[in-house]
């Protein structure tokens, strides 16, 4: 079972921002096949992030990343879990006044999986059809608008417990045993979207 990694909002914990940030295109990853950009430009350094209030997370959500605390880093390393190809540091906060010191945060990047979405099981909300079409990436020449059920042949998995798909950009996929792991050591404030039901949200505390 795999879920999507997604942005709690119950407002139980704070949310954060980059602050007056600059993107990049340096480095973006391109579709192999076709060479198109298949990820959200990158947050330049140095970067500045801006946390709502006190009430501090493992995970925060911001868009397009979530930042993972130190804690989680610390113990991701040690679980053997794979799929966070690196760490970056997110080296200055904006925080609330008198609002206790943050934990250090990191954004991160995962693997770029070669599994695919099976569309005779999915249910997919598309956008108009554009003239770009690609097998690996784009197979139906449009944009994806809304996901109520996804389905996903594992022929290509190669085991990743967080990883994102060509097809879907910078959307983030979890494995269960990631799920357990974040479970069994109390990590705060992780929301999730079950696959294949789409609409459920999870939020683990």
């Amino acid at each position: 079972m795999f879920y999507q990694l997604n942005w709690p909002t119950d407002g139980k914990y704070a949310e954060c921002y980059p602050e007056n940030p600059a993107y990049v295109y340096d480095g973006v990853e391109r579709c192999p096949f076709c060479q198109r950009i298949v990820e959200g430009k990158h947050w330049a350094h140095p970067r500045t992030l801006r946390i709502t209030n006190s009430r501090y997370a493992d995970f925060l959500f911001t868009t397009p990343y979530p930042a993972v605390s130190e804690r989680f880093k610390r113990l991701y390393e040690a679980s053997g879990l794979t799929g966070i190809l690196s760490f970056d540091p997110i080296e200055n906060y904006r925080l609330r006044k008198n609002a206790p010191d943050s934990p250090r945060y990191f954004t991160i990047k995962s693997i770029r999986s070669k599994m695919k979405i099976d569309y005779t099981h999915s249910d997919i909300t598309w956008l108009s059809p554009h003239e770009h079409r690609c097998d690996l990436c784009d197979p139906f020449g449009r944009c994806i608008s809304d996901i109520k059920k996804s389905t996903l042949y594992d022929s290509n998995y190669d085991g990743s417990d967080v990883f994102r798909l060509y097809e879907t950009g910078d959307a983030t996929y979890l494995s269960e045993d990631f799920v357990k792991f974040v479970k069994e050591n109390h990590l705060t404030n992780l929301g999730l979207r079950p696959l294949p039901d789409m609409q459920q949200r999870i939020i683990i505390r």
